[in-house]
Formats: C-alpha cells, sequence, structure tokens
C-alpha cells in the first residue's frame, strides 16, 4: 500500500497510519497478541479440529466490561508484517486448523485483503472467517467481497442510550445494523445441517445483567430482518472486567435466572445456533447446546 487513510470504521478519522498517525482505535500497522488453534468456538466454528485463531491487537470500540481488554485497550502485542501474517495462516492450516480465525480485525481490513491473496497463492484453501464487533462502515466491508467466507458478527446493543453507556459509542447500534445487513448480503447463511461452517453469517450476542431488554430489541430485529435464516449464538459467558468492576449497574456476573429468559425468547423466535450451559465457559465445546434442533 501506498498511501492509506483510515476511514474504517464510522469514527472516520481519516488518520494517516502508514506514516505513524493514529486514530481513535490506537492502530498503525498490523499487531498480533496471539494465534492458536482455538477449540471453544461454536461447532461449527471448531469443527473436529479447531479454529485458526489470530487475535489482533487495539479495537474501534471501547466496551466497558471488555473481557479482552489487554488487547484490545491496552494495545498488547507485536507488530507483524503482510508476510508474516500470510506464513501464520498457511501454518495454522498446516496444524489442521478448519479455517482462519481472524479476531477483532477491523481495524486492518487492507492488510488482511493482502495477506489473505498471498496466502492463497500459496496453497491456503481453507475459510477465511471474520470475527467482528460489526462497528464498521459498510464501504470497508464491501472489500472484503471475496476475501472472507464466514462472517462470525457481534451484535452489542440495540439503543443509543444503552451503548453510549456501555462502550461511549452512541452511533453503535446504526452502523451494526448496516454492517450485518451488508454482511449477510455478501455470504449468506450459514448451512446449519453441515458440522463445520464453510460460508455464511452467525451473529453473536453477550447477554448483559440489568440489559435484558437489549437482548429481546436484537432477538426481535434479527428476525424482522432475516427470518429465522440466520443462526444466532446467545452467549451467557459475561463477568465485570476491565472498567465494569467499578460500576454498579454492571459489576457483577450474570445470573442464571437472567439468561435464560433470553435464550427462551431466542426459542419462541425460532432460531436455530447455540447458547451455552450453566457453567457459562465458552471454552469448552460441551458447553454449547444447538436449541434450534431441539424445537
Amino acid at each position: 500500500m501506498k498511501s492509506f487513510r483510515c476511514n474504517l470504521c464510522p469514527r472516520n478519522c481519516n488518520a494517516d497510519r502508514l506514516n505513524g498517525q493514529l486514530g481513535y482505535c490506537r492502530a498503525g500497522q498490523p499487531e498480533i497478541a496471539s494465534f492458536c488453534i482455538h477449540k471453544g468456538e461454536e461447532p461449527s466454528i471448531s469443527g473436529e479440529n479447531g479454529s485458526g485463531a489470530i487475535f489482533f491487537s487495539h479495537c474501534t470500540l471501547s466496551c466497558k466490561f471488555c473481557q479482552n481488554y489487554p488487547i484490545s485497550q491496552y494495545g498488547i502485542g507485536k507488530a507483524i508484517s503482510i508476510e508474516r501474517l500470510s506464513e501464520i495462516m498457511l501454518i495454522l492450516q498446516k496444524r489442521g486448523a478448519g479455517n482462519i480465525n481472524l479476531v477483532t480485525a477491523d481495524q486492518y481490513i487492507p492488510w488482511i485483503i493482502h495477506a489473505v491473496r498471498s496466502a492463497r497463492a500459496d496453497g491456503l484453501h481453507i475459510p477465511i472467517l471474520f470475527n467482528t464487533s460489526s462497528f464498521l462502515n459498510v464501504e470497508a466491508l464491501e472489500k472484503l467481497d471475496g476475501i472472507v467466507d464466514i462472517f462470525l458478527a457481534d451484535f452489542k446493543y440495540f439503543d443509543e442510550a444503552a451503548a453510549a453507556f456501555l462502550c461511549n459509542t452512541f452511533s453503535y447500534p446504526t452502523y451494526a445494523k448496516k454492517a450485518i445487513q451488508k454482511m449477510y448480503e455478501l455470504v449468506g447463511a450459514v448451512d446449519t445441517e453441515s458440522s463445520a461452517a464453510t460460508r455464511g453469517l452467525i451473529i453473536r450476542h453477550l447477554v448483559i445483567p440489568g440489559f435484558i431488554d437489549q437482548s429481546y430489541k436484537i432477538l426481535d430485529w434479527i428476525k424482522k430482518t432475516f427470518g429465522s435464516q440466520v443462526t444466532v449464538s446467545v452467549m451467557g459467558q459475561y463477568f465485570p472486567a476491565y472498567k465494569a468492576v467499578e460500576i454498579s449497574k454492571i459489576g457483577r456476573k450474570l445470573n442464571r435466572k437472567e439468561y435464560m429468559r433470553v435464550v427462551q425468547k431466542a426459542k419462541r423466535l425460532q432460531f436455530s445456533g447455540w447458547i451455552q450451559n450453566e457453567n457459562c465457559d465458552i471454552n469448552r465445546d460441551e458447553n454449547f447446546i444447538n436449541y434450534g434442533r431441539e424445537l
């Protein structure tokens, strides 16, 4: 890349990142915290051999409860070249990964595109999964057409007031809706009959204590927008981290009753996808239950 002014996310910082200027997310050129075979994603993402996860540093959001805050907020990680990123993708494929899982890579889309194209030229053939907050401009997502096979998209908050309180970004709901619709346009729905996803959109939602109304509204919007075609993952692993430990409203764990109210809502809307069991531990595959097939 000879020039790049960053307007990937709706903050539209216009930062000249190739020349050291940083925007809101504090990301310059790509940095990663780690990469590994990850077996704790949803079953169709982890598959039998695990997902080839690459964890990127920084984030376009600043959620007060972020469970990955050392990476997302403090920028823990190491600078990496496009060539090395491409090499890591091939290493993960060689280790048996079912896909390449780009975790919080929203702020690095131009570099991602170059790395994927290079890796494919050198033999990468497994699906590319984009694990995103959904706080992206539609124009940025359009660049991923033909690059990304699977979108694992968060939908965090439905109302501006909730978004402003939880992540200081009141515009999140407006842009997330547009972004998720664009993702669906690009890749469609996941084949729920397949044990390993190869293409499509999965929408994730983390249930937050005291904000159950946001979960209801998000599920209603998904149903109204996509019907029951889109696969959803209702996550119950919330615990107070980062700034949440000092905020009374969100400074506690999610209780089982709150979580199951949202699960029942998802069942009534006849979604397919996954929930988590009573332990609410995403790092163990058996904690996912396909409630779509229970209906």
